[in-house]
């Protein structure tokens, strides 16, 4: 038998403990995050473990956290206004790093300018990365993926 050990208006942790069982004693914790009628148990269950401790159950919170967190920095991301990179592409980055660079560029024209100016092996790198990890039928990667030349390996 689950009880309530604390609901919020968009999640709850129920725990159960059950002393009744012939292989033993067991404790099962479980958080689920509501639908949208709080009041209704229709959410999605992120957690649930059999014989949990605190430590089990701090943990997974602090998971639930940091998701909400990064949720929130995109969110934030999304609603600033954009600006020109501040970071300088230099040859340490990964290519999902510069093109992540890329892509806070306002101007397409001087987007494909700073990729031009890149190492041609950089360029070649970018631009597996985009043709390849990358939905190209929306977005930057859209843009990228019609103006790509693949034989001079760069955007025209």
């Amino acid at each position: 038998m689950y009880s309530v050990i604390k609901s919020t208006r968009h999640f709850e942790l129920e725990v159960e403990r059950s002393d009744n069982r012939p292989e033993g004693p067991v404790a099962r914790a479980r958080i689920y995050g509501k639908g949208t009628n709080p009041e209704e148990k229709e959410g999605r269950i992120v957690f649930v473990r059999s014989s949990p401790s605190y430590e089990d159950v701090e943990k997974e919170v602090q998971r639930i956290k940091k998701e909400l967190d990064e949720i929130l920095a995109c969110a934030k991301k999304g609603f600033e206004k954009k600006v020109e990179p501040t970071r300088v592409l230099s040859g340490d980055l990964s290519p999902e790093e510069i093109w992540e660079v890329l892509t806070e560029y306002d101007d397409v024209e001087e987007m494909f300018s700073v990729f031009n100016s890149l190492a041609p092996e950089t360029r070649q790198a970018v631009a597996n990365h985009v043709l390849t990890q990358l939905n190209v039928f929306k977005g930057d990667a859209l843009i990228f993926s019609i103006h790509y030349n693949v034989e001079k390996n760069i955007l025209e």
